[in-house]
């Protein structure tokens, strides 16, 4: 449900903020009904519990005496107890109880009454106008019909070439038609927009002159007209602003013709012209205030529209060289092969999709001209029309706009093929071929327009026709998404099992770890600014957010109710903050200081941070913040500075490692202490991660020694984040590919003590997990039930809106928002499934490689090389790979495990058909070795007494029969390895 919490009662902030709690089937607190609230306010208003509150054991024995055992367990009176108890003080008192049911409860029945009248777009069938026209429609007008404020209806005008203006409903019935009188006889309608400020319509035409209608278009003869135009004017755009209109013309010399009207009033002309000039108005006599030329492109512009303000613009042409033109305070000219027809610029994602005559559709970043950023084949005639759907959220915070949710691109040939692409994975969802759409050969399509309010568009030749795209936008997207923006956190509270996410724009999100249910939403938690980090203090009964604005915030995150604000000195993003284990909180981020809170006991709101205690000596960004043990904490920049400081009144500076000077180009992203559970002497050791040698690295650091024990190359890509299951076993982490991969450190145990060298871990599973970037990811783990088993699970938050939950083998268990629910108690391993666009991708990389077509297909990143990495060294790994010989037995497994789901292997040894066979990792890797024995070559140091002739490949090789007694375990294993991933 949807409330809004009053600042002046609660949260005390300088806005509200919108909650919302969505109800599921045992929730305590749909039992209490008014009776039970007001024998509770009697229990709580007795003298023994006026001062303090009641205690957890009295709270569940007074809900018990209205409430039966057997609807609410104690379990769940317990997890009420502490939900409410935000203090942490043991006790609950009658304020506190009514805060959490006000916010709990209020304005329940109109939220399900909103939810309810709540209506999915269906799908209409193709529309046609009942008037059929002597000439072609020349352009199309959308005009909104607006009462109280809000769009109630439409109306659509068309333009013939012959003059004729016609005025059609939103479902295409003809109003009424107004033929236009024309002074010449073979003057013509070239196009046509909409002043919907001024109520007036311009057309222009073959003698190069603009004329000014007013709506509704019921009279024949223009307000005034532009004449004296050097071209005609082939399209048109009206560009609306808080100060300054703008008319755009783009004519057939390829000039640009900006019209400003100040202040929202149409004049064209000072008053000592006006006189003059009644209606025809000479271009040369506008005011050079108001009006101005330019030269963009070499030949006619066929399409243009305004940019960011009064005065920019975007345009296209037919010509190759600059056939795109982005105008604001420069000009960046876009080349495309035969040029371009159509475009649209989507300002939320800040994309420009064109296309044009060689019938591609190609992705722009608007600022970067020299390249697209993708190409979408699948037309096969010129691409007269392109338009970006954006689909919006049904939930709107106060002050905000929608937040985009899905994203697509309409396309429109000129052989009357309608298609609908994804934005996000670059494929094609729908295809309306020319005989759905109604349009033959003989009479093609002159006129177009795209209605984004009601995914309609329109097309007419002689005729107007629509199709509505609702349909085709709701169910053959199949993606899900958590959030309307990229996420930046993802967290998991054991106490209640519950997972918090996070995003750009400020909403945090609660939800069900069991099913996957949404529990709340609350936001914006920070105003304008972007959540950057979430954590929990040290009961989990409160939750920490920090923003980019410098601003750290104490929360009832199950009920959205604000506790506390730390606002740092400089208003700087902060990137890593915790609760020490006497209730401070210290905070770092872009400010390269360590900010300590004092004053973090509850009776202020605003809490401010001394400057003179805080933490200094960074020089660059903080990245991450823990503690070692009470009093002392430790830090790490994006430089690859780690600090040690000792807490008292003020933070003191104690050790200071500088990662640069052993690991080059060391950059650090986060850190987290690393603990066995079965070596008292563990807590020296930190696991950082980030980059470093020109990939993404984990590394075991050693604080007492001060130096790296274990370095891990992970990927050609930084390493984004990492977590460690409890017991230290296994360790996951994620980079800004989109892959997951799990390590086993059970030989790091026995190196912890000192007496072992510490071994690398071993590679125990990995998979892709989203298309894009993952930024956070956590680990949960969930005890078994009638076990004392856990189950470990990896929660991976991305840039592509989404929070997904995995099993440690990699099994795909869904999607934080999804409409479905899941029971994590009744799935087990072999729970193969994988997101939609992870399949696409795999898809298409499985596509490409089959489109090489060579004998020997490409190894990258397969289980086969990584062993023979792992058990050898890196030379006779390159011999193996450059001599093309492989071990028999040996397979030739996927790149990941969702290759491995569908059971077709990238590459196979012997034939195209076999599948290889995965077990487990000790099994493959006593194959390889055996492989390896079979067909040996030894490493480099143990041929350097034997007199082998060198082959020319910078190493030698021996065959197996001149010392095959040589036992394989006996080679040194390699101190890190790195593979190549696509």
């Amino acid at each position: 449900m949807s409330s809004v919490i009053n600042p002046g009662l609660h949260d005390r902030s300088l806005s509200p903020v919108t909650v919302e709690m969505f109800d599921h089937e045992g929730r305590v607190e749909e039992y209490l009904n008014t009776g039970h609230l007001q024998s509770l306010m009697s229990e709580f208003q007795k003298p023994e519990y006026m001062s303090a509150g009641l205690d957890m054991d009295t709270f569940c024995n007074a809900i018990h005496r209205h409430i039966s055992k057997d609807i609410v367990s104690r379990e769940k009176l317990a997890l009420l107890f502490m939900k409410i108890d935000t203090s942490c003080d043991g006790h609950v008192d009658w304020d506190e109880f009514c805060t959490y049911m006000l916010v709990a409860h209020e304005e329940k029945q109109e939220d399900k009454a909103r939810i309810q009248g709540t209506q999915v777009n269906t799908a209409t069938p193709l529309h046609k106008s009942n008037l059929k026209l002597k000439s072609p429609i020349k352009s199309i007008i959308y005009q909104p019909i607006y009462s109280r404020g809000f769009i109630s209806t439409n109306r659509l005008i068309t333009v013939t070439e012959d003059g004729l203006l016609s005025v059609y409903k939103s479902n295409l019935t003809s109003i009424k038609s107004t033929q236009l009188q024309l002074s010449q006889k073979k003057m013509q309608a070239v196009s046509a927009t909409i002043l919907p400020v001024f109520g007036k319509v311009a057309i222009s035409f073959t003698n190069r002159t603009l004329k000014f209608y007013d709506l509704p278009c019921s009279v024949s003869e223009e307000v005034c007209q532009l004449v004296g135009l050097s071209h005609t004017v082939m399209c048109m755009a009206f560009y609306e602003s808080t100060a300054t209109d703008t008319l755009l013309l783009g004519d057939m010399g390829g000039g640009v013709h900006i019209i400003k009207f100040p202040e929202h009033r149409f004049h064209l002309l000072n008053a000592t012209d006006a006189g003059e000039f009644h209606n025809d108005i000479p271009i040369s006599k506008l005011a050079s205030d108001i009006y101005m030329y330019e030269v963009a492109h070499s030949d006619w512009i066929e399409h243009i529209t305004g940019y960011h303000a009064p005065g920019t613009y975007i345009s296209c042409s037919s010509t190759s060289t600059g056939a795109i033109v982005v105008r604001d305070s420069t000009i960046r000219k876009f080349n495309v092969p035969k040029g371009a027809r159509s475009f649209d610029f989507s300002r939320q994602s800040n994309v420009l999709v064109s296309g044009g005559v060689d019938c591609l559709i190609r992705i722009w970043n608007p600022h970067v001209n020299y390249r697209a950023n993708a190409i979408l084949e699948g037309h096969k005639a010129s691409i007269i029309r392109l338009s970006i759907q954006t689909s919006s959220s049904s939930c709107r915070h106060d002050g905000e706009t929608e937040r985009p949710v899905q994203q697509f691109i309409i396309s429109l040939s000129d052989d009357a093929v309608l298609k609908l692409w994804s934005l996000h994975t670059h494929t094609c969802m729908v295809t309306l071929q020319r005989a759905y759409l109604d349009i033959d050969r003989y009479h093609p399509i002159t006129a177009h327009y795209y209605d984004a309010h009601s995914a309609t568009i329109l097309f007419a030749n002689e005729q107007l026709r629509s199709i509505s795209l609702g349909r085709e936008l709701m169910h053959n997207h199949k993606e899900t998404f958590t959030h309307n923006q990229p996420l930046t956190d993802v967290k998991y509270n054991p106490l209640f099992g519950q997972v918090v996410t996070s995003c750009r724009d400020s909403i945090v999100n609660v939800w069900s770890l069991v099913s996957g249910e949404q529990l709340l939403k609350f936001g914006p938690a920070h105003q304008q600014a972007e959540v950057t980090r979430l954590a929990f203090d040290r009961s989990k009964r409160r939750l920490l957010t920090a923003a980019s604005d410098g601003s750290t915030k104490l929360w009832n995150f199950n009920v959205g109710l604000a506790l506390m604000k730390l606002q740092s000195g400089f208003r700087t993003e902060i990137q890593s903050m915790l609760e020490l284990h006497d209730g401070r909180v210290v905070s770092g981020g872009w400010d390269r200081t360590i900010n300590l809170f004092t004053q973090c006991d509850g009776t202020s709101y605003y809490v401010e941070c001394n400057n003179s205690i805080s933490g200094k000596g960074h020089t660059s960004d903080v990245m991450g913040i823990l503690e070692l043990r009470p009093m002392y904490i430790a830090s790490c920049t994006i430089n690859g500075e780690l600090f040690t400081w000792k807490v008292l009144d003020r933070i003191l500076p104690l050790r200071q490692y500088r990662l640069r000077e052993t690991v080059h180009g060391c950059s650090l992203f986060g850190m987290l202490l690393y603990d066995s559970k079965e070596e008292s002497k563990n807590n020296g050791y930190l696991i950082l991660w980030g980059s470093g040698n020109g990939s993404g690295c984990l590394w075991l650091f050693n604080l007492t020694a001060g130096k790296i024990c274990c370095e891990v190359c992970v990927s050609k890509y930084p390493v984004r984040d990492t977590a460690v299951t409890d017991n230290g076993q296994y360790i996951v982490s994620a980079d800004a590919s989109g892959m997951v991969k799990v390590w086993n450190t059970s030989d790091w145990k026995h190196g912890l003590n000192g007496n072992e060298k510490i071994k690398e871990p071993q590679l125990f599973n990995k998979w892709t997990a989203h298309t894009q970037a993952i930024t956070r990811i956590s680990v949960a783990e969930v005890p078994i039930q009638r076990s004392m088993e856990y189950r470990v699970f990896v929660l991976t938050a991305s840039e592509d809106c989404t929070c997904r939950l995995w099993s440690l083998e990699g099994d795909f268990i869904g999607t934080f928002g999804q409409s479905t629910v899941w029971n994590i108690d009744d799935l087990w391993k072999g729970h193969h499934r994988r997101p939609s666009d992870v399949a696409e991708l795999i898809r298409k990389r499985q596509e490409q490689q089959q489109n090489l077509g060579t004998t020997h297909p490409i190894h990258t990143c397969t289980e086969f090389e990584r062993d023979y990495e792992l058990q050898t060294s890196s030379f006779i790994f390159q011999s193996f790979k450059s001599s093309n010989r492989h071990g028999k037995g040996v397979p030739c497994e996927p790149q990941d495990k969702d290759n491995a789901m569908q059971g077709q292997p990238e590459c196979t040894d012997a034939k195209p058909s076999q599948q290889p066979s995965f077990s487990t990792t000790r099994h493959r890797r006593e194959s390889t070795v055996n492989s390896v024995m079979n067909r040996v070559t030894l490493h480099q140091r143990r041929l350097e007494s034997l007199p082998v002739p060198d082959d020319g490949a910078g190493f030698r090789h021996l065959e197996c029969g001149s010392i095959a007694s040589t036992p394989i375990n006996t080679l040194p294993r390699p101190k890190s390895y790195n593979f190549i991933e696509e």
